[in-house]
């Protein structure tokens, strides 16, 4: 009688505590970011911080242009919050009723001209990428790649970008303008200066003076049903620590 009272009480504890795990596992909150590619290394480091202080989120990142990450909310894309790299997809989304609330400022960033530097000196400014010297350029699509519509719009009116737009290689994400341009495929890109940073020394940095501001803006899918946890991120992202993050990457903090 003894050993089965025992048995019975094993068991119960078993039940007790056994499935108390799954439903501590269970409260864990998995909060889906979709986010402009050019900060897919600043946002990894951005949630590793937070989730060592918020161990009961998860951050999950969908890294890809902005344009493209809109096309994906338009076809029911899963995501809880988006962190864009114009205002204009922002506001596009807002009009298609796929966001809600007032997007907020996490970090901003500059346009530059990056120039491989065998092009020796005869490269010092835009204008001059019309040069004959000068074989391939690259920098977003305009279509959907803010990178690309901050280059285009910064050359507005002086005929520069249509004047090189036949040896222009346009790349599907401000990460892939960088890469076509290391790889050699391009002699000078169009690129933001959080990614110029990162070169090494065989590029000249020439700063490029950009029509609009270039604002990374975060917000919440409308759909969402993890608003906390978003907000929670977003708030962590303006923060002291994580605008030194940012900072620490090379871009500018609000």
């Amino acid at each position: 009688m003894g050993k089965m009272k025992s048995a019975v009480l094993l068991l119960t504890a078993f039940t007790l505590f056994g499935t108390a795990l799954p439903s501590s596992a269970a409260k864990l909150q998995e909060v889906r970011v979709g986010a402009a590619a050019s900060l897919s290394t600043v946002l990894k480091e951005e949630a590793g911080l937070f989730e060592k202080a918020n161990p009961e989120v998860k951050i999950s990142f969908n890294f890809g242009a902005s344009g493209a990450l809109y096309r994906q909310l338009l076809e029911g894309g899963a995501m809880d919050g988006v962190i864009f790299a114009d205002v204009e997809t922002w506001e596009k989304a807002v009009k298609a009723g796929l966001v809600s609330g007032s997007p907020v400022t996490v970090a901003k960033n500059s346009l530059v001209l990056a120039v491989n530097s065998s092009l020796g000196d005869s490269v010092s400014s835009a204008e001059d990428l019309t040069k004959s010297e000068v074989k391939r350029i690259t920098t977003g699509n305009p279509e959907y790649v803010p990178l690309g519509r901050y280059a285009r719009d910064s050359l507005a009116g002086t005929g520069i970008w249509e004047g090189i737009s036949g040896k222009t290689v346009l790349a599907s994400s401000a990460e892939h303008a960088v890469q076509y341009l290391k790889s050699g495929e391009a002699d000078a890109a169009f690129i933001y200066l959080s990614d110029a940073k990162k070169l090494d020394a065989g590029y000249r940095i020439i700063p490029v003076k950009s029509a609009k501001e270039v604002l990374y803006v975060a917000g919440a899918v409308s759909s969402s049903k993890n608003s906390g946890g978003l907000e929670s991120f977003i708030k962590f992202l303006t923060s002291k620590e994580g605008a030194a993050v940012f900072s620490s990457h090379g871009f500018k903090v609000p």
